[in-house]
């Protein structure tokens, strides 16, 4: 809607227009008997195969690809899993090199051409810790310190239930719910790095089912005016071999060198 006028009237009329429609979007969303956060996720969980199914997964092999269009990449990515808690993300970038982060179930690592192996801390620690958690999909007490339903909103164009997520580290961020299929279409959350603290909106999608359970195979991360596409292809069980997920010699050394 355009309006013609600049003066202080035609700007009051905006201000007041503004403020009706805030007031009563405010009013539906709080009149209006949303499900409790802990409800919304249940039924997440039963949408893409239910709590029994979640704990049955033993270890696995996730292949990807990872793009970031605007800089012309396409990489192969592996993921590795064991539970409870372990993990080796291993990316592959043409005229790059490896990029690789992990979790042996105490210490969380990368290592990256750019700024070569580091022993995460702080809130990466917490981050990639709940990332290697084969529970974390359960939203479960360890991890997560309360859930509530803020409201219901439009997310990339589906109507999703808005729940805000508080982590047993006191960390804060949002998740969102379809509510019509309960399935979680995305995130929004600050991202601990090397690089600072990056806000980055995940917005997940094509769901597929993998031996019971229904994995979203596409998640666009929009982070810094980019965006960074992760493409699953397979997701096969495994039974990994421990040493996959032992410490690399250097970051061995920088954990010997600490203590």
């Amino acid at each position: 809607m355009r309006f013609a006028s600049c003066s202080r009237c035609g700007k009051s009329t905006i201000l007041i227009a503004a403020f009706i429609a805030a007031s009563i979007g405010a009013a539906w969303s709080q009149g209006e008997d949303l499900p409790s956060g802990r409800e919304v996720v249940d039924r997440y969980v039963e949408a893409i195969g239910g709590e029994k199914a979640i704990r049955a997964v033993a270890g696995q092999h996730v292949t990807a690809v990872f793009q970031v269009p605007a800089q012309g990449i396409s990489a192969d990515m592996d993921l590795y899993s064991a539970p409870p808690n372990k993990m080796l993300i291993k990316i592959e970038i043409p005229a790059m090199g490896s990029v690789s982060t992990g979790f042996d179930g105490e210490v969380a690592w990368s290592i990256n051409p750019m700024t070569g192996p580091m022993v995460l801390e702080g809130r990466e620690l917490d981050q990639t810790r709940q990332q290697a958690d084969y529970l974390a999909l359960l939203h479960p007490d360890h991890l997560i310190a309360s859930l509530e339903t803020a409201e219901k909103v439009d997310f990339q164009g589906q109507t999703c239930y808005k729940v805000k997520v508080v982590t047993t580290w006191e960390e804060e961020y949002f998740e969102y719910f379809d509510v019509e299929s309960g399935l979680m279409v995305g995130v929004e959350r600050t991202q601990s790095s090397s690089m600072g603290d990056i806000p980055i909106t995940s917005i997940v999608s094509d769901y597929k089912e993998f031996d019971g359970l229904l994995v979203p195979t596409k998640n666009v991360q929009q982070m810094m005016g980019m965006e960074q596409i992760i493409t699953v292809s397979e997701i096969e069980n495994i039974d990994p071999d421990p040493a996959m997920f032992e410490l690399p010699p250097e970051i061995k050394a920088m954990t010997e060198g600490a203590q």
